[in-house]
């Protein structure tokens, strides 16, 4: 069932990952918990921190599409900035697929 797009009420995955190089295990965990949490097709939440640079937020940002609901909060220091994202997802496999893509950005924490 797709959950609306602007008001997501499903709960999502709070716990913080690297995903520098998603090991074997790191990627049946997530599918285990998105399986529990999610019908696809639905509204998914990505949630990343990144160090402020222009160029970092753009390698993260390139990745998804005009349509998906973009929102960028710097911390205090204003030496990071986090970003939200809320795209639907078509499966399972589209979500790991897309942490996957992200991985090799220097710098990136997934949450």
């Amino acid at each position: 069932m797709l959950n609306n797009v602007l008001g997501v009420k499903e709960p999502f995955i709070a716990a913080l990952v690297y995903f520098c190089s998603m090991t074997q295990e790191q990627e049946a965990k997530l599918r285990e918990q998105l399986d529990g949490l999610h019908q696809f097709p639905d509204v998914y939440l990505f949630k990343f921190i990144v160090p402020n640079e222009e160029q970092k937020k753009q390698d993260v940002l390139k990745h998804f599409s005009e349509k998906a609901i973009t929102t960028l909060k710097e911390s205090k220091k204003g030496n990071y900035v986090s970003i939200s994202i809320k795209e639907v997802m078509m499966s399972i496999d589209a979500v790991v697929d897309r942490y996957k893509e992200l991985q090799n950005i220097e710098g990136l924490i997934s949450l």
